[in-house]
């Protein structure tokens, strides 16, 4: 019996090895991994081009999903054969600072593999040349 109950053990701890870590699992379940991105330029005049860049791409190809805040611009683009994506946007009209979330899911409203840190930038008022009144 002692046999059986060692090679029970055994078994477990093997198996134990080969699962992978939850880091930080609530219920068992794993969270999204947390993932880095850049964005360009991050002071902008309204309605010039912004593009979003991964640093590290979604673990496999799959589809991310961006938005600039909730009820705001938002898209998704299908990532390349390694995972890494580009998205271009075009800067909000109206001044003021703006976030940009994204993250890695086979499907929209499926749960997330991956998210990105969030990254903001600043759309900044149009210069304009002072008037002159004679």
């Amino acid at each position: 019996m002692k046999q059986w109950i060692a090679a029970v053990a055994f078994m477990g701890a093997m198996v134990g090895l080969w699962v992978p870590a939850t880091d930080g699992a609530i219920g068992g379940l794993a969270q999204p991994a947390s993932l880095s991105a850049t964005l360009s330029p991050t002071y902008v005049q309204p309605g010039a081009q912004i593009t979003a860049t991964s640093t590290q791409p979604c673990p496999q190809p799959m589809q991310v999903f961006w938005s600039l805040g909730p009820g705001s611009l938002s898209g998704s683009v299908q990532t390349n054969t390694e995972g890494s994506w580009v998205v271009r946007i075009t800067a909000p009209r109206t001044p003021g600072a703006y976030p940009f979330f994204a993250y890695c899911a086979f499907n929209q409203g499926g749960n997330a593999i991956a998210m990105y840190n969030q990254l903001n930038f600043t759309v900044v008022a149009q210069n304009r040349p002072p008037r002159f009144t004679g």
